[in-house]
């Protein structure tokens, strides 16, 4: 979508078969690696296509699955579910957070409201990586000087190569939306442009 190259056709693509899931892309290219603002916004996505009825449309339960289970599918991987055997990759929400009050749904709250803010712990293969909100083993504020030091760097040394990508980022965009036409965006919004 920031491309502004289509929606993918979720529906579509599942009842043809295909192994379909959601992630996040590179932070460079998709901004952050927010899981749950990836959920929504292919749950939202779904809904774009003019041709969709309701049933059409993911809802929250299978937008869920995909993020987890079919994600993991398509890397290869016997994970994304809680089940003997399987990865022990868990993340722990605080219930108590106003995205979680009140609780209704699991799903629809996991897509529609969860931001991050509600996350308290994450486990990775079974090893906990954050414990009551605080990143085990890593000093964050040297993380981050780091990285803004850089970026520093970076930004001086790559000053030629930025503004050459910036010349023909309108050419490789227009690109993008001219790939897009007629296949992966929905004709309701064709007809808005």
């Amino acid at each position: 979508m920031r491309l502004a190259s289509g929606v993918a056709p979720a529906r579509a693509a599942l009842r043809a078969g295909v192994a379909l899931g959601i992630g996040t892309d590179g932070s460079s290219s998709s901004d952050n690696q927010n899981m749950f603002e990836a959920m929504r916004l292919a749950a939202f996505a779904s809904r774009l296509w003019e041709e969709a009825e309701e049933e059409d449309w993911l809802g929250t339960a299978e937008t869920v699955r995909l993020a987890t289970a079919g994600s993991a599918r398509l890397l290869g991987l016997e994970a994304g579910e809680i089940a003997p055997g399987r990865l022990a990759d868990l993340v722990l929400l605080d219930l108590a957070h106003i995205n979680w009050a009140p609780f209704n749904d699991a799903a629809n709250q996991l897509v529609w409201t969860e931001d991050g803010s509600a996350v308290t712990d994450v486990m990775v293969g079974g090893a906990w990586k954050l414990r009551e909100r605080r990143v085990l083993g890593l000093d964050e504020a040297r993380l981050a000087a780091e990285a803004n030091a850089a970026a520093e760097r970076l930004r001086g040394v790559n000053a030629g190569a930025r503004a050459w990508c910036e010349a023909i980022a309108p050419h490789v965009a227009c690109h993008c939306r001219a790939l897009a036409r007629g296949w992966t965006r929905s004709r309701r919004l064709l007809r808005a442009e």
